[in-house]
């Protein structure tokens, strides 16, 4: 019994610092603003919450030179629109296209509902919809 507790206090330890991650990104954002001579740009909303994200990035000899963001959003949805900008900025845009719902969920690090997982999707859809539509480039 002993042992069962100390796993679980462990695990509330680790979960509550990953919640406080997720606080912390989404109040005091490192990625937040926009880019002056950006060369691509996505706006993406989940209608049924109401959070909207906007990225901007330099792509420079296909890698993310540079990437912002602007959300209007819920704290899973912002801190995730921002840890995916610090995971991103510097590496070739081909590395998005393995990055999926098990990576997001990693960065996060905690169980999310069905529901925040969309949040927690929005800004990966939106940077990936900013590469494969050309229209958005500026």
């Amino acid at each position: 019994m002993l042992k069962l507790f100390k796993i679980l206090s462990n695990f509330s330890v680790v979960f509550d610092l990953y919640r406080e991650q997720i606080l912390d990104r989404s109040q005091n954002p490192r990625f937040q603003g926009s880019i002056e001579n950006a060369t691509h740009f996505a706006d993406g909303e989940n209608r049924s919450c109401g959070d909207e994200v906007h990225i901007e990035v330099i792509i420079t000899d296909g890698s993310f030179s540079k990437i912002c963001h602007t959300t209007r959003a819920c704290a899973v949805c912002s801190a995730t629109t921002d840890l995916l900008a610090e995971e991103f900025e510097g590496k070739p845009v081909a590395s998005l296209h393995t990055f999926g719902v098990e990576q997001v969920t990693e960065l996060l690090g905690i169980p999310l509902s069905p529901i925040r997982l969309k949040c927690a999707l929005l800004p990966l859809e939106t940077l990936k919809n900013l590469i494969l539509s050309s229209k958005n480039k500026l």
